[in-house]
């Protein structure tokens, strides 16, 4: 049986949608998104709260223009690497990759502007590697035909290299175990809304290794999915509503589909299971979404939707085998969204 442990709110007077989260090297918590402000424009904003949810500090980082954050990682360094979205005019398309180092009170150490004027570029996901460096998968999308740009940096934000991959857009990227990657995303099914999920295998060099497309999954409108690689080399998916473990080589292990859920983040848990979060709808409403499940994914050990509708959580972190921290958006009394955090046992 699950329970809610934390939950806190914070309040603005504009809406506030978290994206991504990620653990402090002394237990706190940095929360980013994206902030439809006063001036009707788009800000990134970053939130740090203790573990009991306290907010320590809230930023703001404005341009005349839209921008936002949609992932952030802990770096070896102490310091958090934070990409996301910089557009450069007013018009839908005119986006670059934006990359961002933070410090620990949340001020800029760097930041940098990716792209070419008339090809629109955002930055998706980002992973620490084990060198100190990181690693960013970005979404370019020339002649409106989209394609994933993998970027590896070292510790002193130096390009090492870069790779396309014409596949479709990769929401998630991991290092896994080998010093490698791996990433998930969707493949659009021609003159359709309908998408494959997909998992992408790179070496340590940003080469492919293995590329498979699940074919027999057909998602609606896939924004957004996670991928993890097991303690026994194995790697699991989730993609809205659907559940994928593969083998070392993305041969297909089992599967789960249920099309209430839409499911973002998935941690591997000590004893073999796994915890996923996201949403799922009751009622007609989305509910955020935990759920710990068996290793087959076929028995839902517990669940919690205890959150206030409508709400999803956005981002899912393992504390240990039987803590979870997550932050995501729930309504307020005036209708906007609000960031939360929360702790679930």
């Amino acid at each position: 049986m699950s329970n809610l442990k934390i939950s806190q709110t914070y309040n603005y007077d504009y809406t506030t949608l978290p994206n991504s989260m990620t653990e402090c090297d002394n237990g706190d918590f940095i929360i980013v998104g994206r902030a439809f402000n006063k001036i009707n424009n788009s800000s990134a904003f970053a939130i740090r709260v203790a573990s009991n949810g306290v907010m320590l500090w809230d930023k703001l980082y404005d341009t005349p223009f839209t921008q936002f954050f949609s992932s952030i990682a802990t770096l070896s360094d102490g310091n958090f690497i934070a990409v996301g979205t910089f557009s450069y005019s007013i018009f839908a398309g005119d986006e670059y990759l934006w990359i961002v180092k933070l410090d620990n009170d949340g001020d800029i150490l760097f930041q940098k502007a990716i792209g070419t004027v008339g090809i629109q570029s955002n930055g998706l996901g980002v992973c620490a590697t084990k060198d100190g460096g990181y690693a960013i998968v970005a979404q370019s999308i020339p002649d409106g035909i989209p394609s994933s740009i993998v970027l590896k940096f070292n510790a002193e934000n130096n390009l090492e290299w870069q790779k396309t991959f014409d596949v479709g857009i990769a929401h998630s990227i991991k290092q896994t175990m080998d010093g490698g990657f791996v990433l998930s995303g969707s493949k659009n099914i021609d003159n359709s809304l309908l998408c494959n999920p997909f998992i992408l295998r790179l070496n340590e060099s940003g080469d492919s290794l293995w590329l498979n497309i699940y074919n027999d999954y057909k998602i609606y409108v896939l924004l957004d999915s996670d991928v993890i690689e097991n303690k026994n080399g194995n790697f699991t998916m989730v993609a809205k509503s659907v559940i994928i473990q593969t083998d070392a080589m993305g041969n297909l292990l089992w599967s789960q589909q249920d099309t209430s859920y839409v499911l973002n983040s998935i941690v591997e848990v000590d004893t073999g299971k796994f915890a996923i979060s996201g949403s799922v709808i009751i009622n007609n409403y989305d509910h955020a979404y935990i759920a710990v499940i068996d290793k087959k994914g076929t028995i839902t050990l517990w669940s919690n939707t205890e959150i206030l509708y409508p709400s999803a959580i956005q981002k899912l972190l393992s504390l240990d085998e039987n803590y979870f921290a997550t932050c995501g958006y729930a309504p307020s009394s005036n209708g906007d969204s609000l960031a939360f955090f929360a702790i679930f046992n």
